[in-house]
């Protein structure tokens, strides 16, 4: 009821606690009817009639007895001259004074509405009978919410104990996928083979892109076109990695050299979360167009694997870049984040880079140069420890290209298309003409 005051706002909840139901519904419809200044002065002369808006310590000598012979249903009428009640500045003994503000109200002259006595005792006991009902519903409810609660919490943990075996197989599977600083590199056991090829994988490549997983995307064409304008690249020399393989490897080996700290040799990789197709055979398509574009602009390329099912450690995929006297060395990843809100293209450098400063320049470049061929967030480049295929890999300019994120569905829906796997093919050329 705003526009009342506190203490009318009280004593008419007291008037109200003290009607009958039938006149309190008529009472709330008639001020439904109203607006708030007018059901408010209408409170306000509901409360002068029935007596509510004097206060209680004058009100009752004020109030007139009825007189012999008269009805006492009908309103008695107040004398013409009604005597004033002033305070009097010196209490009497035994009385304490009465404040200024509980003074009783100038007198209209108007009749006022008495109630009977017995009507005016009702209100007290209707009025106790919410207030004992209320305490007790609000204690069922806590009850009922903490016996809810404990039950919830039995029904977890019996869960867990039933399935514990099922439950920390599930996290300790998806754990390399949601670590995004895995090291996994992929896999190549045809390193050697690798190694000793002069640029002649198109054979090899071609059976590695060919599969009938409807997750995969459609792979890049067997015959990569060259632009108009590519660039000429010959005596340029890369080595690309494509990260992960299509299992984790049961083996460790030490992330980086004279440190005792151990990663797995390889991993798997994440997947994409909404084709699922999985990181290692997504790197390896971009990896397969990307050799044979850059070899038909006269480079010399080496993948340190060209299928997935293989089990090649980081440290020798790192091997295969510094015994080959590479231009550069490029891994290749995808990455799968806890976050699905992270986007863009990142680009790693060994913390221990022999070429620290120039390397990081050069990252920055190539960050660049393959956000704007796929029409994403440039991440930047960063140096980072988190990757044997990296540490290894010092006496080389390496950098390790993450294209985008399998676990943001618009990065993914950009990486598994093929239109986009040429792009990127396509800038890698343009970037390695800027270097050569």
């Amino acid at each position: 009821m705003p526009g009342l005051t506190k203490s009318e706002k009280e004593r008419f909840e007291k008037f109200l606690a003290s009607l009958p139901p039938e006149r309190k519904k008529a009472l709330y419809s008639r001020f439904r009817q109203m607006d708030d200044e007018e059901r408010n002065e209408a409170i306000r002369k509901i409360m002068s009639k029935t007596g509510s808006g004097a206060p209680q310590k004058v009100q009752s000598p004020q109030k007139p007895k009825p007189r012999q012979g008269q009805p006492q249903g009908k309103p008695q009428q107040r004398p013409k001259t009604a005597p004033k009640v002033k305070p009097s500045s010196k209490p009497e003994s035994g009385r304490k004074p009465v404040p200024k503000s509980q003074t009783p109200a100038k007198q209209t002259g108007k009749p006022v509405d008495r109630k009977p006595s017995e009507e005016v005792s009702k209100p007290k006991a209707a009025a106790d009978t919410p207030a004992q009902k209320k305490p007790n519903f609000n204690r069922i409810v806590n009850v009922l919410t903490i016996l809810v609660l404990i039950g919830c919490l039995f029904t977890l943990a019996l869960t867990y104990l039933t399935n514990r075996e099922d439950i920390d197989r599930l996290f300790v599977k998806e754990e390399p996928a949601a670590t995004t600083e895995t090291d996994a590199t992929g896999d190549d056991t045809d390193v050697t083979a690798a190694s000793s090829e002069t640029g002649s994988g198109s054979d090899t490549e071609t059976s590695a892109s060919s599969t009938n997983d409807p997750a995969v995307p459609t792979p890049s064409p067997t015959d990569v076109p060259l632009k108009n304008d590519a660039p000429d690249l010959t005596g340029f020399s890369i080595v690309i990695d494509p990260m992960h393989q299509a299992e984790t490897s049961e083996t460790t080996e030490s992330l980086m050299p004279d440190k005792e700290a151990f990663k797995a040799s390889a991993t798997a990789g994440g997947k994409g979360v909404k084709t699922g197709i999985a990181e290692s055979e997504l790197v390896l398509n971009y990896a397969l167009c990307a050799k044979e574009y850059l070899e038909k602009c006269g480079a010399k390329v080496v993948l340190t694997r060209t299928v997935n099912d293989i089990d090649l450690s980081n440290q020798d995929r790192a091997r295969i870049a510094t015994s080959s006297d590479c231009d550069i060395y490029l891994r290749l990843e995808a990455k799968c984040a806890d976050d699905p809100a992270l986007t863009g293209v990142r680009v790693c450098i060994p913390e221990y880079s022999k070429s620290k400063t120039k390397d990081f320049s050069t990252g920055q470049d190539l960050c660049e140069a393959i956000a704007e061929a796929e029409g994403l967030e440039n991440g930047g480049a960063a140096t980072s420890m988190a990757y044997t295929g990296l540490n290894y890999a010092t006496s080389v300019h390496a950098f390790q290209l993450n294209l985008g994120f399998l676990s943001n569905e618009i990065d993914e829906q950009i990486l598994v298309d093929s239109g986009n796997i040429y792009e990127v093919a396509a800038s890698l050329a343009e970037f390695c003409k800027t270097i050569k």
